[in-house]
């Protein structure tokens, strides 16, 4: 398979169908409409299979819920003022046939904060139960085509052996036992 593309409008899913590229997209914005525009250019290449799509989400893991949100905040916001930044000038008229609707998807970004990306899912940040939440959310992402998914840990490195003990004893644990048990 080709390497991965990143991807953010309907135009660069077609594109990197057509192209033979692996997905790799951030869960901002309609991705549940945008993977069947993907796997269609893939087909239609003449591509063996389907291709794959892999969306990245920001996590991390707490036993207490305030403490869950303000230690990687700093971090979170930081991530998407320069992820803003560094895509500004499609906002301010910058424009090109091959990212049509990317300067409406960098001002989604611009807005973003960690509770509106927790209350859409685009964030695993909160207690153990709160993330489980969130991941039974995910079904919709499963059912348009997602293959796999990717954690970017949230918390300075010191923090993520006990974030990952937590999120194993808590977290994985549920859903491997509860697929066990289907």
């Amino acid at each position: 398979m080709a390497s991965h593309a990143s991807t953010r409008t309907a135009d660069s899913f077609e594109f990197a169908g057509r192209a033979g590229h692996a997905l790799m997209s951030i869960p901002i914005g309609p991705l549940k409409d945008l993977i069947p525009i993907y796997r269609k250019a893939w087909r239609e290449a003449g591509h063996p299979g389907d291709g794959e799509v892999m969306i990245a989400f920001h996590m991390f893991c707490h036993e207490d819920a305030k403490l869950a949100r303000e230690i990687p905040r700093l971090q979170f916001e930081d991530y998407f003022v320069a992820l803003f930044e560094s895509a500004g000038e499609w906002t301010q008229g910058t424009s090109s046939k091959d990212y049509k609707g990317y300067d409406v998807s960098i001002s989604r970004m611009k807005n973003s904060t960690l509770e509106t990306q927790i209350e859409t899912g685009a964030a695993w940040v909160g207690t153990p139960d709160e993330i489980k939440t969130i991941i039974r959310r995910l079904e919709g992402y499963v059912s348009a085509g997602l293959d796999k998914f990717v954690l970017w840990p949230m918390a300075e490195p010191g923090a993520w052996a006990a974030q990952n003990e937590l999120i194993g004893r808590e977290i994985a644990a549920h859903f491997i036992d509860a697929a066990k048990a289907a």
